[in-house]
């Protein structure tokens, strides 16, 4: 037999009521619920950054090459600017993610790693690409793959970095004399913008590539007398400076 106290329905109301107060979230359990809320408020953030970003990249790609200088430059810095601010947020979040070193991540803590990974391989390139830098690209991708081991576009990407770093013999041997720098940038790399050196009272453009042992291989450009005349190579030397340093 169901019997009633005294207190009657509101009386188990109220009752009702301290129960379910008792049973709210902590201060703790509130501030662990923010913060998560504030974290998938970030990711959101990166996810449509990096689309907005990969789109204004591939706008710049597009840019017809006859495009003014002045307008070439300011897309450049606008891209640069928004990529500076992705780059910044991203690994503002990585470090708030509380990460234990030598533990693998997973779930988001991966996926936002591999986004880095994915901007790291894209600077990497960047850097050989513009200055011939490949040391600068090899520390990048060694760095990326401290905290992305497993991942094999980084692992390739650095392998082909270090094989293009050198000139083989054999295939400096295959710049010839008439080739534009394009034609010898497509067989050797880009060389780096330091080891360009100009003899204008020769009217030469030297590109020096260095080599494994601390020489360096040297292709040498004829400039013409005219006036925006097309360098072309006239001669090459694979010895040009010896690993002391000393110019053949």
């Amino acid at each position: 037999m169901i019997r009633f106290d005294r207190w009657g329905r509101a009386g188990v109301i109220a009752v009702l009521g301290l129960v379910l107060w008792a049973c709210g979230p902590t201060a703790e359990e509130k501030a662990k619920q923010e913060q998560a809320a504030e974290q998938e408020a970030k990711w959101a953030w990166l996810q449509e950054a990096k689309t907005a970003l990969d789109g204004q990249r591939q706008q710049f790609a597009a840019l017809d090459p006859e495009t003014p200088e002045a307008e070439m430059e300011a897309a450049e810095a606008a891209l640069a600017s928004r990529q500076d601010e992705f780059t910044a947020r991203l690994a503002e979040f990585i470090n708030s993610l509380g990460l234990v070193q030598g533990e693998a991540p997973s779930g988001r803590a991966l996926e936002a790693i591999r986004m880095k990974s994915s901007e790291d391989l894209l600077l990497a390139e960047e850097y050989i690409q513009k200055g011939g830098e490949y040391q600068r690209a090899i520390d990048i991708l060694e760095s990326a793959l401290a905290i992305d081991p497993d991942n094999q576009a980084l692992k390739a990407e650095l392998a082909k970095a270090e094989a293009d770093r050198y000139p083989a013999p054999e295939k400096f041997a295959l710049v010839k004399k008439g080739m534009s720098e394009a034609e010898v940038r497509a067989l050797l790399g880009p060389v780096n913008l330091r080891n360009v050196k100009e003899y204008p009272e020769r009217h030469v453009i030297a590109w020096f590539y260095k080599k494994a042992d601390g020489g360096a291989a040297a292709v040498y450009f004829d400039t013409g007398r005219k006036k925006d005349a097309t360098p072309k190579v006239y001669d090459t030397k694979y010895d040009a400076i010896s690993a002391s340093g000393e110019e053949k």
